[in-house]
């Protein structure tokens, strides 16, 4: 069978798609979900720009990207559109575009990093860095500050072991939960100083805390005898078992880290199975519920 090709719908935001093309004189900021046609887009503008002459230059012409594979996806897509282009044009348009063809190579397409070392190379002199610097990928930079760290810490450890134990067991910290923290600080070498939430103001008050705490241990207790004697799946059951024991082994929570420790115990209760409650008649269905809530 043969039939009219098929005519592919007219986008809803067809509008703005043009403005992205025409308004060539001015900023823009596009937001749109992945598959939508931002590639397109912009490619669509880059060959454009170079047409019309608003960018006299394909050396003036810079596109960055997050990752390098959407820059080797780009540069393939903006090549192809461009020798398209070249073809379709007229006589004015046509010189522009021949003239970026043949300077395809001096436009920059590349992830941020790369852009700015193009840039540092321009100018090492002004920069103040080493003209034989490199860049390197995510995994160098990575084992870097790894090492920055062991370094660091190995510091800390031969300068006072214990001090530094001691301000650890204080807030219920181990040495490798702040590793994390550092390798994503270091992500801002700009920052000078990090804001501490309460800085200067001493340790939170966690008298009423503890209160709260205390107070529903005693229900535990009260509740003990209580529970049924078949847990079934229901994961709350021995969980308000085994509460009292845990709280003992901590003593008398005088510190912020037992104190957060404890609290921390509630995320992991597990879900409340009814009937299992309910079997020997002890609990209502709502008392079920309120224990479980």
């Amino acid at each position: 069978m043969t039939g009219k090709p098929r005519v592919p719908p007219v986008p809803p935001d067809q509008g703005e798609r043009d403005r992205i093309v025409r308004d060539l004189d001015r900023n823009m900021l596009v937001e749109a979900a992945a598959g939508t046609g931002k590639t397109t887009s912009i490619v669509e503008r880059m060959v454009a720009l170079l047409a019309a002459g608003t960018c006299g230059n394909i050396r003036n012409l810079a596109t960055v990207t997050f990752t390098r594979k959407a820059a080797a996806e780009l540069r393939v897509r903006f090549q192809v559109r461009l020798e398209k282009a070249v073809r379709e044009t007229g006589a004015t348009e046509r010189e522009n575009l021949d003239r970026a063809l043949a300077n395809i190579e001096q436009g920059f397409i590349g992830t941020i990093h790369s852009f700015c070392a193009r840039l540092l190379r321009e100018r090492p002199v002004e920069a103040n860095v080493d003209l034989a610097f490199q860049e390197i990928d995510e995994d160098v930079d990575l084992r870097l500050r790894e090492e920055a760290w062991d370094e660091f810490v190995a510091g800390l450890l031969a300068e006072d072991a214990d001090r530094l134990q001691e301000g650890l067991d204080r807030l219920g910290l181990r040495l490798e939960d702040l590793e994390e923290t550092f390798v994503r600080f270091a992500d801002f070498p700009d920052v000078d100083a990090w804001p501490v939430p309460g800085e200067g103001k001493g340790e939170p008050d966690l008298t009423e805390a503890r209160r709260e705490l205390q107070r529903y241990l005693a229900h535990m207790r009260r509740l003990g005898p209580n529970l049924p004697a078949e847990e079934g799946n229901d994961l709350l059951i021995p969980f308000f078992r085994r509460l009292p024991r845990i709280i003992r082994h901590y003593g008398d929570l005088g510190t912020p880290s037992q104190l957060i420790e404890v609290l921390s115990l509630f995320d992991r209760q597990g879900k409340v199975v009814q009937k299992e409650w309910m079997r020997e008649g002890r609990f209502s269905r709502d008392e079920a519920r309120q224990e479980g809530e």
